[in-house]
């Protein structure tokens, strides 16, 4: 992400990169300037869904607990 966006704006360099699984959730710091966060996830979008397949649990077992928590179901990633 910090490569790509580096070609956009030399003060990429002061960007958090950062992704995490917190509990059943990916969690992905992004720019605080809506611009720079749709350009950031747009760098990143790819490879969510090789992180649900390689992450504890899966893909289906997630929508299945949110449902059960009551949470909106998440859809399906555009990409697919």
């Amino acid at each position: 992400m910090r490569i790509e966006s580096m070609k956009i704006t030399k003060n990429a360099i002061l960007s958090r990169n950062l992704a995490v699984v917190v509990d059943k959730s990916l969690v992905i710091c992004l720019p605080g300037k809506p611009s720079g966060a749709l350009e950031c996830l747009g760098f990143v979008v790819g490879a969510i869904p090789h992180c649900v397949e390689v992450t504890p649990g899966s893909a289906d077992e997630l929508l299945k607990s949110k449902a059960a928590e009551g949470s909106r179901t998440p859809q399906r990633f555009a990409t697919e």
